[in-house]
């Protein structure tokens, strides 16, 4: 909504994470061209290879959303990534509420 940023890693460990992709202010819900740093470089996934990827969003006031899409073969369009390509990973502070 009001900043938010997208990290990779090249596996499923967090260690390995890089900044690919940001949004250095508020951007409409589906509008992935806001900013120039709002696409990542191009990144080759691998299927059935899992990931770590980690989304940030500031709130700063108002309504608020993040949204992560892809393309790609077999995706000719931006989609938003669907929840069943998703997985729950440890959280990095499980103390906080």
């Amino acid at each position: 909504d009001d900043n938010s940023q997208l990290w990779l890693s090249t596996n499923t460990n967090a260690a390995n994470r890089q900044l690919i992709a940001s949004v250095p202010n508020w951007a409409p819900a589906n509008q992935w061209n806001s900013s120039p740093s709002q696409t990542s470089a191009p990144v080759n996934l691998l299927g059935e290879t899992r990931y770590y990827f980690e989304v940030l969003q500031k709130e700063g006031g108002g309504g608020d959303h993040v949204q992560v899409a892809w393309t790609g073969p077999g995706v000719s369009s931006i989609t938003i990534i669907p929840s069943s390509a998703l997985d729950v990973f440890p959280p990095l502070f499980p103390d906080v509420n």
